[in-house]
């Protein structure tokens, strides 16, 4: 099975800074899945490490776009793959 973990960094996206961050400093993240024939983006709850916050891809996911939502310090970027997932040695992380 394939990881994708908000670690995977995409510097557009994200930007990068040197400062500290507070102590109170909270990161909230949601990974979503979408098919083709899918009206909304569906929130994913299983294949979350609870720990690192990465998603497992899994043949549920086949065929379906990526969407990781995420938020820090009232900050919300998202980001979205470009591709759908495709079988077991064809899936990329950060797309």
């Amino acid at each position: 099975m394939a990881q994708c973990s908000p670690a995977c960094e995409d510097s557009r996206l994200l930007g990068s800074s040197d400062s500290d961050l507070p102590e109170d400093a909270k990161l909230t993240l949601a990974w979503y899945a979408k098919g083709e024939g899918d009206s909304d983006w569906t929130e994913l709850t299983e294949g979350i490490d609870a720990k690192t916050g990465a998603l497992t891809l899994n043949n549920s996911l086949v065929g379906k776009r990526i969407k990781l939502t995420a938020s820090a310090l009232d900050k919300p970027v998202e980001w979205v793959s470009s591709d759908s997932v495709t079988a077991a040695g064809g899936t990329t992380c950060c797309a």
